[in-house]
C-alpha cells in the first residue's frame, strides 16, 4: 500500500513540475525588471511546494514526504535570494497550515533545501551551460536537507523514513533530472525571444530604444505609477544639421553616438532613453519631482557640452535642448506626453538654444506647438540659462 502512495506520490509531483515550467517560461517571458520575474518564480515554486503537500506520502500522523523540497531548492537555483524567499515561505506557511507534530522538522528541511538550491547560484558551483546531469546533481544535493526528517518525533515515522527515504532519493534525483532539463530549456528559449524582441526594439546606431521599443516599455511604465509622479525629458541636438552639411553624416552618427552614451551612463537602471527621431531622443524618469527632473536634465545638458566633441572642429560646441514634461498623477498616452515636451522643447530652441524648460502639466495637452515666443500655456515653466 505504501509503495502505491509512493507512486501516486511521484506522478503527482511530476505533473506539479511540469506546471511550474510552463509557468517558468511565461514569467520569463514578460517584459518586467529582473527582480519581479524572480518574485514571481517564488510564486510559483512556492505553490507548486504547497499543491504537492496535498498528495503526500504518508509516514504517520502528522508525518509526510512529498516533492516540496524539490520545489524550493530548485526556487533558489533559477530565482535566486528573492525566488527562494519567498517560495520558502509560501511552502512553510503551507506546512504549518497542515500541522502534525513534525510540521516544524518539515519547515527546517525546506529551509535547508532553499540554502542548498541557492548555492548553485554562487560562481564557482553554477556552470556556464546547464546541462542534464548537472541537474541530476542539484537532485542529489537538494536530497540532504531530508536529513531533517531522522529527528521526526515518532518512532513510527522514523521508521517509514528509513524505509522510504531511498526511493524517495532516488525520485528526488531523477525528477530533478527532469524538472531542471525542463525549466531550463524554457530559459533559453524565453532568453533568445528577448533577445529578439530587443533586437527588434534597438536603434541599429544609438543602441536606445527606438519608437516600437518605447512604446512596449512607455505602457509597461505608464501602469506602474509612482509616488511622486514622472517625467518626460525630450531633447535635441542643436543645429545638428549643420554638422552633417559641413562635415558628412558619418561625423554626424559619431556625435549621435557619443551624445547618447554621455548620457545613457548617467541615468538610473529603470530609465527608458529612446531615439524618436533624428536627432530627437526621449528619457522618462519615473518617481521624480519636477525641479528633480529639471535639475537631472540640466545635468546632463551640462555633460553634452563639456564631453562631446567633433573630432573634425574640435572647437566647436555641441549641446542640446531639453524639454521636460512633468506628471504628477497618471501619465497619458505616450503621444499626448510627447506633445506637451514637445512644446516645452519648441520654448527652449526659441529662446535661445542649450537650455532646459521645465513644466507640470496638469492636463492633456492639445493642439500644436506655440507661436514663436509663447509660452505652452499655463504651466510651472524654469529655465536654464545658455551657458
Amino acid at each position: 500500500m505504501r509503495q502505491m502512495d509512493a507512486v501516486l506520490t511521484t506522478i503527482n509531483g511530476t505533473g506539479l513540475m511540469a506546471m511550474v515550467a510552463v509557468l517558468y517560461g511565461l514569467v520569463q517571458r514578460v517584459h518586467l525588471p529582473r527582480w519581479q520575474r524572480h518574485a514571481l518564480l517564488g510564486l510559483a515554486f512556492g505553490f507548486g511546494a504547497a499543491a504537492g503537500m496535498m498528495e503526500p506520502l504518508q509516514l504517520a500522523p502528522g508525518n509526510f514526504m512529498d516533492c516540496r523540497n524539490l520545489f524550493i531548492g530548485f526556487a533558489g537555483v533559477f530565482a535566486g535570494p528573492i525566488g527562494a524567499g519567498i517560495a520558502f515561505v509560501v511552502g512553510a506557511a503551507a506546512r504549518l497550515a497542515i500541522g502534525g507534530p513534525g510540521a516544524i522538522y518539515g519547515v527546517i528541511s525546506m529551509y535547508i533545501a532553499g540554502l542548498l538550491g541557492l548555492m548553485w547560484v554562487l560562481k564557482r558551483l553554477r556552470p556556464d551551460v546547464m546541462k542534464s546531469y548537472h541537474f541530476t546533481i542539484i537532485g542529489a544535493h537538494i536530497s540532504l536537507s531530508f536529513g531533517a526528517m531522522f529527528f521526526l518525533p515518532t518512532q513510527s515515522g522514523f521508521q517509514n523514513v528509513v524505509e522510504t527515504l531511498p526511493a524517495f532519493i532516488v525520485f528526488n534525483i531523477v525528477a530533478a533530472t527532469v524538472f531542471g532539463t525542463l525549466i531550463n530549456r524554457e530559459r533559453e528559449r524565453a532568453r533568445k525571444e528577448r533577445l529578439l524582441t530587443e533586437k527588434a526594439d534597438t536603434d541599429f546606431l544609438t543602441g536606445s530604444l527606438n519608437r516600437q521599443g518605447l512604446e512596449r516599455r512607455y505602457s509597461a511604465t505608464r501602469a506602474l505609477g509612482t509616488p511622486k509622479g514622472a517625467a518626460l525629458l525630450l531633447f535635441d541636438l542643436d543645429h545638428f544639421k549643420q554638422v552633417n552639411d559641413n562635415y558628412g553624416h558619418g561625423v554626424g552618427d559619431d556625435v549621435l553616438a557619443d551624445t547618447v552614451q554621455t548620457i545613457r551612463s548617467r541615468l538610473r537602471p529603470g530609465d527608458i532613453f529612446a531615439r524618436v527621431g533624428g536627432e530627437e531622443f526621449l528619457i522618462l524618469l519615473q518617481d521624480v519631482t519636477r525641479d528633480t527632473a529639471h535639475r537631472k536634465a540640466d545635468k546632463l545638458r551640462q555633460a553634452v557640452c563639456e564631453n562631446v566633441i567633433i573630432v573634425d572642429a574640435p572647437e566647436r560646441e555641441v549641446t542640446i535642448s531639453v524639454g521636460v514634461a512633468h506628471y504628477r498623477t497618471d501619465l497619458p498616452d505616450l503621444s499626448e506626453a510627447m506633445k506637451a515636451a514637445d512644446a516645452l522643447l519648441y520654448v527652449a530652441k526659441d529662446t535661445g538654444r542649450n537650455r532646459v524648460v521645465a513644466a507640470t502639466i496638469p492636463y492633456p495637452v492639445r493642439g500644436s506647438r506655440p507661436a514663436s515666443g509663447a509660452m505652452p500655456g499655463p504651466y510651472l515653466v524654469s529655465e536654464t540659462p545658455s551657458g
